[in-house]
């Protein structure tokens, strides 16, 4: 026989709130499409995203413009990705965005200046991860090396070079 623990009417609320986001996630939420259209090209990629943004085009030795992909729908909620390689194997990653981007709560965040604009770099308490985010004619821009050994000080030269 199997036994049901007894929640509390909150924990039930919570419990299904749960389910209720992870189901949209998975089966509704635009983020998720598999349709999305990756983009070989960075010009291409330039040309599709719904808003006026900057790209890397000065890149670091030895790496190269692997792919992009637009996330989101409209204007305003919509992310491009533009994902970047060395030796074969994933290197850093830039966001652009109209939204604001943040941070994880393990990341330790302290203020910096990317091109005469106020940004932040965080480092994570928990591994290797850096992210640097900054705002640049009021679109969000973030680079983030997700557990490649980029360097902080080449990740904040790379983020200076976004133009």
């Amino acid at each position: 026989m199997i036994r049901i623990p007894k929640l509390s009417r909150k924990n039930w609320i919570i419990f299904i709130f749960s389910l209720l986001v992870i189901g949209y996630l998975i089966f509704l939420s635009p983020l998720n499409k598999s349709d999305r259209t990756w983009y070989k090209d960075l010009e291409e990629a330039l040309v599709a995203v719904p808003f006026e943004t900057k790209a890397l085009y000065d890149v670091p030795e030895s790496v190269i413009f692997d792919r992009a992909v637009i996330l989101g729908e409209g204007k305003r909620d919509s992310i491009i990705r533009f994902f970047y390689s060395k030796n074969d194997e994933f290197y850093f990653v830039i966001d652009a965005s109209l939204m604001e981007m943040g941070f994880f709560y393990y990341f330790s965040v302290e203020p910096i200046m990317i091109n005469q604009n106020q940004g932040y770099i965080g480092r994570s308490v928990e591994n290797e991860d850096i992210k640097i985010i900054w705002v640049d004619d009021g679109v969000s821009y973030s680079i983030e090396n997700i557990g490649s050994d980029i360097s902080e000080e080449e990740m904040l030269q790379i983020a200076a070079s976004i133009k």
